[in-house]
């Protein structure tokens, strides 16, 4: 026999999660004050574990652990573990509903191996078995998750030779992505929306399983103005999109590694997701991730909803088909690094040079970093330059997503500013960018709007 291990209730931090299960199931918590016996013969994550000693609870023992939101890891919420194993444990021909019962975040401290542990105590103490398989099941579960659509951002005194070891001198991690960007941005400018109408914002965007921990980090990220109902979940996976990216404090380039391993939308679910948003929706804006997608999406959307604003992010260079996308929609965001990879020396001439090539726009823009931006009235052909906004003492911090929430900009001087001249929008959008520009992440870009 192996030896047993006496586990104390409080090296778990959190009493609270163990108390709504045992609640839930109308029985008698146990006694936390008193240390449980485990076995270490049997591996956590592939075999079952034989309770030794522990104090039954008093109420009768009643259904399968329900799928009730509990939190278990300090990543996110109850549905990485419970729901999951539910489903695992479908064939014991017991199931039971329980309603929802929020719980306290347990310590980052958590290991793997504790949260297995403090799982086993409780099945225990319900008299519940499971296969090897099952067991499984749940260890992976288990296993930390990062937040949908990720950002690891290291910060180098020199971007790293091949082989070499290098001591960041910071690092960050956060949600990013474009669209998902320029919404956090958006939903804090509307919060001073003037206009008789409410702007209603939503997400269109591929996201792992709806229970897991990266989904539900990226639905509790954003306040109740983004609604997210219209997101595209691939219940087959669970790891996020994710950025890696190196900041040389010596050039101040930043190098950026991404990994998706999410199917991307499809034509069918978008045009699905349009007729279920149907006229009630003005504006659409695209990044351009699969030009030849989004395309088709445009042009079911002119068909479909020709009074309907659309706005297209060109930003990727070399990614074939942008130019396309740039001739359908109404409003058209041309990088800087797209621009240059075009062989443009300045966004002036980027867009002089475009104007032509798009027929159907009313607005066309050209971001240039520390330049500022040029824009241009298609239809009156005035053309503008708006230098960069700084601040006194202005020192540059974070530049990624500059360009997001320059779009943020634009879009909450259309939807809720329309006294604004264009001269005026093009400078409050300068403005906002150049304020996330001087600090970490986007919290906070609203004080544009009462300083302007």
């Amino acid at each position: 026999m192996p030896a047993a291990r006496r586990v104390k209730w409080d090296d778990w931090k959190d009493k609270v999660m163990l108390m709504a299960v045992f609640e839930q199931m109308n029985m008698t918590s146990p006694d936390f004050t008193r240390p449980y016996c485990l076995e270490d013969g049997h591996d956590s994550a592939g075999h079952q574990q034989q309770k030794t000693r522990g104090r039954k609870p008093g109420a009768k023992k009643q259904k399968t652990l329900s799928s009730a939101p509990v939190q278990t890891t300090s990543a996110g919420t109850d549905d990485s573990v419970l729901p999951q194993l539910q489903a695992s444990a479908a064939s014991s021909d017991q199931a039971s509903q329980a309603p929802e019962t929020p719980t306290k975040q347990p310590s980052k401290s958590w290991t793997n191996e504790l949260r297995i542990s403090l799982l086993v105590a409780v099945l225990n103490e319900l008299d519940h078995t499971f296969s090897r398989q099952t067991w499984h099941k749940i260890a992976e579960s288990l296993k930390p998750k990062k937040p949908s659509i990720t950002l690891n951002s290291a910060r180098t005194p020199h971007y790293p030779g091949e082989d070499e070891k290098l001591r960041a001198s910071s690092i960050s991690h956060r949600r990013g992505g474009n669209c998902p960007n320029t919404l956090e941005v958006l939903q804090q400018l509307i919060a001073h929306c003037k206009t008789s109408s409410k702007v209603s914002l939503n997400l269109v965007a591929v996201l792992p399983a709806k229970a897991s921990v990266a989904s539900q980090q990226i639905l509790a990220g954003f306040g109740p103005e983004v609604q997210l109902k219209h997101c595209i979940y691939r219940e087959q996976f669970n790891e996020p999109a994710s950025s890696y990216i190196i900041k040389s404090q010596a050039s101040g380039s930043r190098t950026i590694v991404n990994y998706n391993e999410l199917p991307e939308m499809t034509v069918e679910e978008f045009t699905a997701i349009a007729d279920e948003i149907g006229s009630n929706a003005t504006w659409f804006h695209f990044e351009g991730r699969i030009p030849e997608v989004t395309l088709a999406c445009i042009r079911y959307l002119r068909q479909s909803y020709p009074s309907i604003k659309i706005s297209v992010e060109v930003e990727k260079p070399g990614r074939a088909g942008l130019q396309e996308l740039a001739n359908e929609a109404d409003v058209v965001f041309y990088a800087k690094s797209w621009a240059q990879g075009q062989g443009y020396t300045s966004a002036e001439e980027c867009i002089r040079k475009r104007r032509h090539m798009t027929c159907n726009a009313f607005f066309l823009c050209c971001t240039w970093g520390e330049d500022g931006a040029v824009a241009l009235d298609t239809q009156s052909g005035e053309l503008l330059h708006s230098p960069a906004y700084t601040a006194p003492d202005f020192e540059v911090v974070d530049t990624i997503g500059a360009g997001d929430t320059f779009i943020a900009g634009m879009l909450y001087a259309w939807l809720c500013q329309e006294s604004w001249d264009l001269a005026k929008k093009i400078h409050f959008a300068n403005r906002v960018a150049g304020m996330k520009v001087g600090q970490e992440g986007f919290s906070g870009l609203d004080k544009a709007v009462g300083s302007f």
